[in-house]
């Protein structure tokens, strides 16, 4: 939400901050999270990805 509409809050406390989907398997966890999301490097997953 804070993504889309940032304007629409003054702060965010965020517990699991996975916000930057084009780069999070470069997270230490993030290779785990490839079958989940699906890979933002292949153009087809990147798509449904950045939805």
């Amino acid at each position: 939400m804070l993504t889309r509409y940032p304007e629409r809050f003054g702060a965010l406390f965020c517990t699991i901050p996975l916000i930057d989907m084009r780069r999070y398997t470069k997270l230490l966890a993030g290779a785990s999270w490839l079958a989940e999301y699906g890979h933002p490097d292949n153009a087809e997953e990147w798509k449904w990805l950045k939805t």
